[in-house]
C-alpha cells in the first residue's frame, strides 16, 4: 500500500508538471500569435496608406542645378539667364511635342537606306524638311510615314513657299502641316499628301497661305 501511495504522488507530480508546461506553451503561442497580429495589421496600414507622388520639379529643378554647376562650377549663374533658358527649353518642348517626333539624321539614314551625305544634300536641296536645332538638322518624323520621294519634296516646297515667300519662322511653317485647312477640304496637308491627293492643289493652298503672310 505504501508503495502503491508514493506511485500515486510521482505520478500527480509529473501529471502537474506537464500540464503547468502545456500552459506554458500555450501561452507562449498566444504571445507569438498577437505579435504576428500587430505585425500584420502593422503592413495592412502601411499598404493602404497612399504613397507620396515624387515631387516632378523637385527632380527637373535638381537636374538643372547640376548642368550648372558642371558648366558654371561654383559661379552662380544670372537669375535673369536662369529664366531665359528655363523659357527655351519649355518653348522647344512645346514645338517637339506640336510637331510630333523629330528625327536625327541618323534616322532618316536608317528609313531611307541612304547615306548621310545623301540626307544633307536632300536638305540642302529642300527635298526634305529640315529644322535646326542647337545647330544640327532635325527631321519632322511625318514627312517619311507612308510617302514617295515625291511626296516627301511635295511637303518640302510647301514648306520652302511659307518659309521663304511668307517670311515664316521654319518651325512655326512645320506645324503648318498638322493643322486641317480650308482648301483641302479641312485635313492636314501632311494627311492630304499621305493619302495621295493632288501635290499641286496643296502647293496652291501654301502659296496662298506665304502670300497673306508676306502682306
Amino acid at each position: 500500500m505504501p508503495v502503491n501511495h508514493d506511485l500515486r504522488r510521482r505520478t500527480s507530480a509529473v501529471t502537474t508538471r506537464s500540464v503547468e508546461a502545456i500552459h506554458e506553451l500555450v501561452d507562449a503561442a498566444a504571445m507569438k500569435l498577437q505579435d504576428l497580429e500587430r505585425d500584420l495589421e502593422e503592413l495592412r496600414t502601411r499598404v493602404a496608406e497612399p504613397t507620396a507622388a515624387p515631387d516632378a520639379f523637385g527632380v527637373v529643378a535638381e537636374v538643372f542645378a547640376d548642368e550648372l554647376r558642371s558648366l558654371l562650377g561654383e559661379t552662380l549663374p544670372d537669375t535673369a539667364a536662369v529664366r531665359r533658358a528655363a523659357r527655351l527649353a519649355v518653348a522647344q518642348q512645346a514645338w517637339e511635342q506640336r510637331l510630333g517626333e523629330l528625327w536625327e539624321t541618323k534616322d532618316v539614314v536608317a528609313v531611307l537606306g541612304i547615306s548621310k551625305q545623301r540626307v544633307s544634300t536632300l536638305a540642302i536641296e529642300h527635298r526634305l524638311i529640315a529644322l535646326t536645332q542647337e545647330g544640327r538638322p532635325r527631321f519632322p518624323a511625318w514627312q517619311f510615314a507612308g510617302t514617295s520621294s515625291k511626296d516627301r519634296s511635295c511637303l518640302a516646297k510647301a514648306h520652302r513657299l511659307l518659309v521663304e515667300d511668307g517670311h515664316i519662322d521654319p518651325w512655326s511653317a512645320a506645324s503648318w502641316f498638322l493643322s486641317g485647312h480650308p482648301e483641302l477640304e479641312g485635313r492636314d496637308p501632311v494627311d492630304w499628301v499621305h493619302d495621295g491627293d493632288d501635290h499641286d492643289r496643296l502647293l496652291t493652298a501654301a502659296e496662298r497661305d506665304a502670300a497673306r503672310a508676306a502682306k
